[in-house]
């Protein structure tokens, strides 16, 4: 079934990236847009503990997760220009090669965070690789990993996206760094 999951996951991310995410980064902005995503991935992890084992349930979640990632993939990698120039408006230096190097390593180092944690909760729960029928405790482990885990890593992602403030002042940083580019350009002409 993951075949199938995974196609559902990503025609509904493909969807919504085309279809949805643009309209909701004009009316909302890419920060609201983004916590409005993950709160459904949340909401929709949270509810596969209702019927973990339900074929029907589980394709809407994977519905309603693959949207909520196209706004994740979208707004991320939109957000980062935005850093490169707010660090610019603040610093008064241009540093693109250690934001964008900076969330490369963070992106890997999650990654790999998160390969860990659901492999040491599946060995807590006492995970057989390889097993004809898995116990109970293994069982309840690969759904906390499944199920608890993402939904919590999301929850956090939401708070640390509350201190976000860069959409409602970044008219004001590209103005800034506009009038700041255009004396530069004429400091030369005027000496």
């Amino acid at each position: 079934m993951i075949g199938v999951l995974s196609a559902i996951s990503n025609v509904c991310k493909v969807a919504g990236m085309i279809l949805v995410v643009p309209i909701m980064l004009k009316k909302l902005g890419k920060r609201n847009s983004l916590i409005i995503a993950a709160a459904l991935i949340v909401g929709a992890n949270l509810s596969r503990t209702l019927a973990p084992y339900s074929v029907e349930l589980n394709y809407v979640i994977s519905a309603i997760c693959g949207f909520g990632s196209g706004f994740t993939y979208t707004c991320l990698f939109a957000m980062i220009p935005d850093c490169v120039e707010y660090s610019e408006y603040r610093d008064h230096e241009r540093h693109e090669g250690l934001v964008y190097s900076s969330v490369s390593f963070a992106s890997k180092v999650a990654g790999g965070l998160g390969v860990l944690v659901s492999s040491f909760v599946m060995n807590f729960g006492g995970y057989v690789n390889g097993a004809q029928e898995q116990s109970p405790e293994a069982m309840n482990a690969i759904l906390a990993a499944h199920t608890i885990i993402p939904p919590f890593m999301f929850i956090v992602a939401i708070v640390a996206l509350s201190f976000y403030k860069l959409d409602k002042i970044y008219d004001d940083v590209i103005k800034e760094l506009k009038l700041r580019h255009l004396k530069t350009e004429l400091a030369p002409a005027q000496a």
